[in-house]
């Protein structure tokens, strides 16, 4: 008896977002290199993807980075910021007794100047409040809208109230 065998050089198992996006950047990466690579994806769902897109609510940053043109080449999602949306804040911290208290207070200078804020804007990408930083393109549009600070720390005793409206809101038990 005979069997059929299919020969790949990277075989996935599942078609969720992680095995899409595995897939998706080895394909990239072996373009970028001039090479051919057979990817195949095993998925147990009747199609690729069949379990992810049921109206999920997600956070696109990741798509975006993966593949910068979804929105211009008409894939079947879109997203909305929030208004006001919520932000972080992101603190930096000298320790009271640093081997290089010198070194560090450069390190938070150079953070907090111009160059620092474009680095962390550009290549992080992190969204800087500082005037005058060139934002990566997805950040411009958070700039049109207002900010509130969330406090982690509040999220902890509202937990239960949070994940209450959220089911409410989406109509999940």
């Amino acid at each position: 008896m005979t069997r059929e065998a299919m020969e790949y050089d990277v075989v996935i198992v599942g078609g969720g977002p992680a095995g899409l996006a595995a897939a998706i950047r080895l394909k990239q990466l072996a373009a970028q290199a001039s090479r051919e690579v057979s990817v195949c994806i095993l998925e147990k769902g009747s199609e690729i993807g069949a379990h992810i897109l049921s109206g999920a609510v997600m956070d696109p940053r990741a798509l975006t980075e993966l593949l910068p043109d979804w929105k211009e080449k008409g894939a079947p999602l879109d997203y909305r910021l929030l208004d006001p949306y919520p932000g972080e804040p992101n603190g930096l911290a000298l320790m009271r007794r640093a081997a290089h208290p010198h070194a560090a207070i450069l390190f938070i200078d150079w953070m907090l100047s111009d160059e620092g804020q474009t680095v962390l804007a550009q290549q992080v990408p992190r969204l800087t409040l500082r005037k005058g930083v060139k934002q990566i393109p997805r950040h411009q549009e958070l700039y049109k809208k207002d900010f509130v600070f969330v406090n982690p720390a509040s999220i902890g005793p509202n937990l239960n109230e949070l994940i209450a409206s959220y089911q409410q809101i989406f109509n999940v038990r």
